[in-house]
């Protein structure tokens, strides 16, 4: 593709000079492609040089920075450390695109970040690839999703986008059975199929909002759960209590995930607010002495 070629043409040309006949056979077209190439970026307000006898050929001007205009050197390293730490979970071809675009910016930054969305996925990370295939591809998606209830129901989805929000991913896709955007968690989602009919995008107006309400929710921790507190939770959250405990005060998304999260904790955690998420750990854990006091 042109565009793919004019963008590596660029990069070739912000490493060395080289000749139209150089350039003609790395990229497999003639020179005559090349000069056309050229006369393209120039017109775009790239600039190129091209210098005439034995030791002369075709270069980006000395000290050219692409976006240079319109970046500041701040914001050259924190777009380029972002994608490198972004790509230093292993499992995104962006090796190739952040050496060009160092190239391409004229700088380098070093790695300052060291992230792997990755281990926010519960669903498994194939489910995850399906997910964001499809999105790339405008194919439409099939899927088992278990509800607030418990209960597995088929979907069939136009995917739109991902996103991580308080440490769960998302998807926000238009449903097709209930004719109207919706948010999906991914720990939800089974047996993703990826279907051969495609879709065009849709504009919506409305924001992604996940399926579960969010509550503000008070609760009480003893000091021995503070290492494991301040690993899972914003730092805002947890306050230091007169009692030499602590307290949990956060808007949270209520759903079985916020009841299996509180009763990790087991008896070294107690919800004070609200009432009916209290009374939901309540029965859950009298359900659950019933059982064990079950005799077999």
């Amino acid at each position: 593709m042109r565009i793919e070629r004019l963008f590596q043409l660029v990069n070739a040309l912000g490493a060395k000079r080289s000749t139209a006949a150089e350039l003609a056979s790395r990229f497999d077209v003639s020179s005559r492609t090349i000069y056309r190439d050229v006369e393209i970026l120039v017109a775009a307000g790239i600039p190129v040089t091209t210098e005439k006898g034995k030791r002369g050929g075709i270069q980006l001007m000395e000290g050219f920075a692409l976006g240079k205009s319109v970046l500041t050197e701040k914001e050259r390293t924190e777009l380029l450390s972002g994608l490198k730490g972004l790509g230093s979970s292993k499992r995104c071809d962006s090796e190739d695109m952040i050496a060009k675009l160092g190239v391409l910016l004229h700088h380098d930054a070093g790695y300052w970040i060291n992230n792997d969305l990755y281990d926010a996925i519960q669903c498994g990370r194939k489910a995850f690839d399906d997910i964001k295939a499809s999105i790339a591809e405008s194919r439409i998606l099939a899927f088992d999703y278990i509800d607030d209830s418990g209960k597995k129901r088929s979907c069939t989805v136009e995917p739109d986008m991902l996103w991580l929000k308080s440490k769960t991913w998302y998807m926000y896709a238009y449903s097709l059975e209930k004719k109207a955007d919706q948010a999906f968690s991914l720990n939800r989602i089974k047996s993703p199929r990826i279907l051969n009919e495609t879709f065009s995008p849709r504009k919506s107006l409305c924001s992604p909002e996940p399926e579960e309400k969010e509550i503000f929710l008070r609760m009480k921790l003893e000091a021995s759960q503070l290492c494991r507190a301040s690993k899972e939770l914003e730092e805002g959250w947890i306050i230091e209590s007169p009692d030499g405990g602590y307290e949990i005060s956060a808007s949270v998304s209520e759903g079985e995930w916020l009841y299996g999260y509180i009763l990790s904790f087991g008896e070294h955690a107690r919800v004070i607010e609200p009432a009916h998420v209290r009374n939901v750990i309540k029965e859950r854990l009298k359900n659950a002495v019933e059982v064990y006091s079950e005799t077999r």
